[in-house]
């Protein structure tokens, strides 16, 4: 029963980033959907994309950091069992161990979603939860004797796994997506 608060607590946590990242796609919806009307724009969305990724990975940096240093302000805010506290300590620091570089990983998917390329969002979502995620639950306990810390340490794996290929997908994308906007533009 403590694994399953403490994953609450870490999880509920993670969900803690999600809440700015709707500014950024509003930011990002807006951002292509207004520069993108002309071609001479195509810098100012990649300027914008630059500002909403060093946003979002200043945020996920913070709330790294939080996480390794201060887990315990973290961690009293939902419980004062000091069972519970004591094995969400070291649970926190390993669920939120790729955090750091999260924000890159969400400036892309919606910065996709802005672009009208939900559907590659949508599949890097599933991908990082039911493709590596699940099986790496299982795969994980597997491996290791520590069968709680194999089960947390599977969605940092999953995590950089899906940051690498979200971000190696938007680099190889934009390029094709600016210019998708330019034949666009030109046909208009």
């Amino acid at each position: 029963i403590l694994s399953i608060r403490s994953g609450r607590i870490d999880h509920t946590f993670k969900g803690y980033f999600s809440l700015p990242c709707v500014l950024y796609s509003v930011c990002v919806y807006l951002l292509g959907k207004r520069t993108g009307e002309k071609l001479e724009n195509k810098e100012r969305i990649k300027k914008g994309f630059k500002l909403i990724l060093l946003s979002c990975l200043c945020y996920s940096t913070l709330l790294w950091a939080v996480s390794q240093f201060c887990p315990k302000i973290l961690i009293n805010i939902f419980t004062s069992d000091p069972n519970l506290e004591q094995l969400s300590l070291w649970a926190i620091k390993i669920y939120m161990a790729a955090l750091l570089f999260m924000g890159a990983q969400v400036a892309c998917q919606q910065t996709f979603i802005a672009f009208g390329k939900a559907k590659i969002s949508t599949f890097l979502a599933i991908f990082r939860k039911i493709i590596l995620l699940i099986p790496l639950i299982y795969i994980l306990p597997a491996l290791m004797d520590n069968k709680l810390k194999a089960v947390f340490l599977a969605e940092p794996i999953a995590d950089i796994i899906e940051i690498a290929t979200t971000c190696t997908m938007f680099m190889i994308s934009l390029k094709k997506i600016i210019k998708e906007m330019d034949t666009d533009n030109v046909a208009n």
